[in-house]
C-alpha cells in the first residue's frame, strides 16, 4: 500500500475505534492509538546530504490529522485532570516567565492544540500566534481555533520582523530540520524575550541524525550536541534560564532561554 493509503486506512480505524472505545476509558489509549496511526520505526542512521531528501516530509497533508487524533484523546484528559507529561511540563516551565501579556508564537504547531494547553494552565496570560510549513495541518488549526491567527511558515525562512514576538516556543521542532543553524537563526532574529525549546533531547556526545517513520511518513530526527545548540543560541543572543529537571517522555526535556 502507498503511503497515502495506509494514513487513509489509519484514519478510519480511528473512526472505528472511537466509535466503540469510550474516551474515558479505564485504561490508558495512548499506545493502542499509536500503533493505528503509525507503522513500525526503525530508526537508521543517515548523513546530513541524505537528510536533506526528507526535509519536506513534514509538509505531507494528513500528518496533522493523524496526530489529532492522538492529540483530542490527550486534550481529553488533561480537561478531567490526567495530563500527558509532555502536556503538565507546560504548566511547569512558564511559571518561569512571569509577565502577563506577552505575544508568543508557536513554531511547528501543526494543528495548533498548544494553544489549548497553554490557556489551560496559565489562561489568558499569553497572545498565542501559530505557525507550520505544513499547510494542511494549517487548515486544520483554523478549524479548530478560527480566531487564532494561523500562518504558513518555514523556520530557516520566517517572514515575521525582527523581535516581533516576546516569546517563541517550539515543541520538538529543531530536530527535524536538517538546515538548523539557519532556523536557529531565524528562531532568535524574531524573538524579543524568551525562547521556549519544550520536548527536546539534547546529547553530551556528537551530533547524529537518524532517519524513521512518523505517521507512515520518513521522517529525520536530529539528536543534537547539547553545548553546541546552546552556543549557537548565545551567538544570537540567548542564554539558558531554565531547564526542568529530569527527563520526561523517556529522555525529553524542555528549556527556557532569554534574551541577553
Amino acid at each position: 500500500m502507498s503511503i497515502k493509503e495506509l494514513q487513509k486506512q489509519a484514519l478510519q480505524k480511528m473512526k472505528a475505534f472511537y466509535a466503540q472505545v469510550p474516551l474515558d476509558h479505564p485504561e490508558d489509549l495512548t499506545g493502542y492509538i499509536w500503533q493505528i496511526i503509525n507503522s513500525a520505526n526503525e530508526l537508521v542512521k543517515i548523513d546530513d546530504k541524505t537528510a536533506e531528501e526528507y526535509s519536506e516530509n513534514w509538509s505531507d497533508d494528513l500528518v496533522g490529522e493523524l496526530q489529532r487524533t492522538l492529540v483530542n484523546y490527550q486534550l481529553h484528559n488533561l480537561k478531567k485532570g490526567n495530563p500527558a507529561p509532555v502536556f503538565q511540563m507546560i504548566e511547569t516551565a512558564l511559571k518561569n516567565i512571569e509577565e502577563n501579556g506577552l505575544s508568543l508564537l508557536d513554531i511547528g504547531c501543526t494543528s495548533g492544540y498548544y494553544y489549548e494547553v497553554i490557556n489551560h494552565y496559565h489562561l489568558g496570560k499569553f497572545n498565542y500566534t501559530g505557525c507550520d510549513y505544513n499547510e494542511s495541518s494549517i487548515n486544520l488549526a483554523k478549524q479548530y481555533y478560527p480566531t487564532i491567527d494561523f500562518s504558513v511558515e518555514d523556520i530557516t525562512k520566517l517572514s515575521f520582523s525582527d523581535k516581533r514576538f516576546d516569546i517563541s516556543f517550539l515543541s520538538g521542532v529543531i530536530e527535524h530540520v536538517p538546515d538548523h543553524v539557519e532556523g536557529l537563526k531565524q528562531l532568535c532574529r524574531v524573538t524579543d524575550k524568551y525562547i521556549v525549546l519544550h520536548r527536546i533531547f539534547l546529547t553530551e556526545e556528537e551530533t547524529f541524525c537518524t532517519k524513521g517513520t512518523q505517521y507512515f511518513v520518513p521522517v529525520i530526527r536530529y539528536t543534537h550536541n547539547r553545548s553546541k545548540i546552546f552556543n549557537l543560541l548565545s551567538d544570537h543572543g540567548f542564554n539558558l534560564k531554565w531547564e526542568n529537571e529530569g527527563f520526561f517522555d523517556t529522555n525529553c526535556k524542555t528549556y527556557i532561554l532569554e534574551r541577553k
